[in-house]
């Protein structure tokens, strides 16, 4: 089951994903937690995780996917197959019990540009990700 988490800054996001990714992991299910909210850094702290590798350096990082989308005129797409749970690079997750965590990417300074790259691999790759019945996948995203 895959479910979005979304709110504007400071309602909770973070707080209910990791206190959901925790309670769905203890009843056994294998959670899969994606961080996609760019300007947010404590969602792994919460779930006392260090901080994965950001996902769209599996595509060359923030500015390749940016150039790969404006050359097709935002029509790329970074999956051309399914992923499972297990498909993803150990590199771009972080486990601890039963939960694992991916960030897309974030905003690291001021003026660094714009963050759709990010959001466009997550998307996709959400859309190509194939669960089980025992599986589920938590999104958080911030929403303005």
């Amino acid at each position: 089951m895959k479910i979005t988490i979304c709110g504007k800054g400071g309602c909770g996001k973070s707080t209910i994903t990791s206190l959901l990714a925790k309670a769905l992991a203890r009843r056994g299910k294998e959670v899969l937690v994606i961080d996609s909210d760019e300007s947010n850094y404590g969602l792994h702290r919460q779930l006392g995780m260090d901080h994965p590798g950001d996902f769209t350096g599996y595509f060359g990082g923030k500015e390749n996917v940016l150039n790969d989308m404006m050359l097709s005129k935002f029509t790329h797409q970074f999956f051309q197959e399914t992923w499972t749970l297990k498909d993803i690079p150990e590199k771009y997750y972080s486990l601890k019990d039963g939960v694992k965590l991916m960030v897309s990417g974030k905003i690291h300074q001021a003026n660094e540009g714009c963050s759709c790259a990010m959001g466009t691999v997550m998307t996709q790759f959400i859309q190509s990700l194939r669960l089980s019945e025992n599986q589920f996948a938590l999104k958080q995203i911030q929403k303005l």
